[in-house]
């Protein structure tokens, strides 16, 4: 093989290569991994007011 033809092969290999870790990035933005889940917990005092124990 001549020299063109293995630079036409490499190029069209490292753009594929680019082409896919694009579009890996703009999926990993897209849907990022909920790590914990959280629920809100109330203690009710006198008069039903409640204090707040999480964010």
């Amino acid at each position: 093989m001549d020299k063109e033809k293995i630079n036409k092969v490499l190029t069209g290999f490292l753009l594929l290569i680019l082409i896919i870790s694009i579009m890996g990035v703009v999926y990993i933005i897209k849907h990022p991994k909920q790590s914990e889940y959280f629920s809100e917990f109330y203690i009710l005092g006198k008069k039903w007011h409640g204090l707040r124990l999480s964010h």
